[in-house]
Parts: structure tokens; C-alpha cells; sequence
């Protein structure tokens, strides 16, 4: 269960996934934003935003600012990712926000990322994520993530800048695996913590272009690369790289559908259940 009011539901064992509109309501994105960030902090206090220097995070921690709210960007720093985490030391610097900075080694890596991936039923370098949360956890905070956008994202290697982006919606199990081992613990997906944020996003993408443009578009800020995996570890080399593949395929996996977006807007304008297919 996740979101404002546990509106999403997923568990990964019994391969159950739903999402419930009934407390829906058409507002504008400025709107959404606010009654999201409104409702984590009635709830929430010492905020934490994972910073990853991708555009997600970064939105997230620009909506926190815009309205005041007081929180610590955290960036995980393992020395490959340098060119996407660039942009989160980068946006801390232009906004005189001290983070709270990761370092990893690649023994760390080696040593720590297969248990926590194996353990969580998750992709490896989404064990940052453990990390992260492990860290705001034992420094009483509360984190949020930014995970869980339903758009099929290209990555550096592939990316074609006349390529529409798809409008075939799905997640990856991993978003939700914070929520499944660790319920009710923290906010976590920012997106998806109000049905009307999420509406919104899906509605107003600009579906024609490719989805990097698309996202930076909506979300107000400046575009970017999508750095996968691979491109980050690869430059520790082939032991990590056939390190993340074999944990990767141990985990397990798994789309979710949720159907294209004229069939997921039309269910949260019917308040009708929307039914994920794994």
C-alpha cells in the first residue's frame, strides 16, 4: 500500500496490483502539487529527498522548494554515476542547499548491492534506495523518493530524438519494493502520493516527442540524458557488470501494465479501480 489514504496497493508475491480513484478530483498541476506536498506533511516531518541528478528527483526537490518546504537532499555518489549525479550537486549549488552526500566505493558495490538487491526483490543499483532509506531512517527522518513514473524511459545508449514517447503506460516492480518491505514507513513516491498528480502527468505529457524532452517539458526544467545502469557501473569494470546482470536476474523483475493512457485516464474519470497486469 502506498500514497495518501494506501490509494495504490501492491504485492509482489501474490502479484496484486491496483490503483484506487475514488478520491480523485481534476485539478491543475499547480494544484496537485500542492495538496501532495500538503498532505506528506501533515503526516511527515525532517524530510529527505533522494537526489539522484535525474529529472524525477530533481522535480520533487523544485516542488518542496517553491513552497517553502524545509528538507535534505541526500545524493549517492559511487564515482561512475558522475555524470548524472553532476546535476545534483549542481542543483543544490545554484539553490545554497547543503546535501548529505553517499560515497560508495566499487567494493561497496560488490559487497553490499547483491544481498540487498536478492533480500528486496529488486534491481541492483536500486539497493541505493536501502541505502538511502537506512540512512534517513536512523537519523529520524522521513524520505522521499521520486520513483514510479509510468513512461517507458530511453536510455543514453539508444536515445533517437525523433522517437515518440509511448503511450503504453507500465511500472517496474522495483518502484514499489521500498513501500512493500517497509510499509507506512515514509512518503516515498512522490508522484504517486495523490491521484491527481499522477492524472495530471499522464494527461499532459507531450506523448509526440521522445520522453526525456517530453518529461523535462512537463516537469520545467532542463533536459538531459537517461544514464541506465549499465552506462554508470561499466566503469568499474566487468566483474560489477556481470555482478548487476546476474542479481538482476535473480530478482526477478517484473512490468506492470496498467493499459495506454486513453484507458487509464478514462478509469480515473470513471473513479473505476485500475487493475495493473504483471
Amino acid at each position: 500500500m502506498s500514497g495518501h489514504n494506501n490509494w495504490v496497493t501492491f504485492d509482489y508475491e501474490k502479484r496484486i496490483f491496483g490503483m484506487n480513484t475514488k478520491d480523485f478530483l481534476h485539478r491543475s498541476k499547480q494544484e496537485s502539487i500542492d495538496l501532495a506536498v500538503e498532505k506528506i506533511l501533515e503526516k511527515y516531518n525532517n524530510l529527505h529527498v533522494s537526489l539522484s541528478g535525474g529529472l524525477d528527483s530533481e522535480f520533487v526537490a523544485k516542488c518542496l522548494l517553491e513552497r517553502g518546504v524545509k528538507f535534505t537532499p541526500v545524493i549517492v555518489d559511487y564515482v561512475s554515476n558522475a555524470n548524472e549525479v553532476w546535476y545534483a550537486y549542481y542543483w543544490c549549488y545554484k539553490n545554497n542547499i547543503a546535501p548529505v552526500v553517499i560515497k560508495l566505493t566499487k567494493q561497496d558495490l560488490i559487497s553490499k548491492f547483491p544481498a540487498i538487491s536478492v533480500k528486496h526483490n529488486t534491481a541492483f543499483i536500486s539497493a541505493v534506495d536501502f541505502i538511502v532509506e537506512d540512512y534517513v531512517s536512523k537519523k529520524g527522518g522521513n524520505l522521499i523518493t521520486s520513483a514510479a513514473e509510468p513512461f517507458a524511459r530511453i536510455s543514453s545508449i539508444n536515445d533517437k530524438v525523433n522517437n515518440p514517447t509511448s503511450d503504453i503506460l507500465y511500472f517496474s516492480t522495483y518502484d514499489f519494493m521500498l513501500d512493500y518491505h517497509m510499509p507506512d514507513k515514509h512518503a516515498y513516491n512522490f508522484l504517486l502520493y495523490i491521484p491527481d498528480l499522477f492524472y495530471d502527468m499522464v494527461k499532459h505529457l507531450d506523448y509526440t516527442k521522445p520522453v526525456q524532452l517530453a518529461m523535462s517539458e512537463y516537469y520545467g526544467l532542463s533536459p538531459r540524458p537517461k544514464i541506465n545502469a549499465a552506462s554508470n557501473v561499466c566503469h568499474y569494470g566487468q566483474e560489477v557488470l556481470s555482478l548487476m546482470s546476474s542479481v538482476n536476474s535473480k530478482s526477478a523483475l517484473l512490468s506492470i501494465g496498467i493499459g495506454n493512457q486513453k484507458q487509464v485516464l478514462n478509469k480515473f474519470e470513471n473513479h473505476d479501480t485500475i487493475v495493473g497486469i504483471f
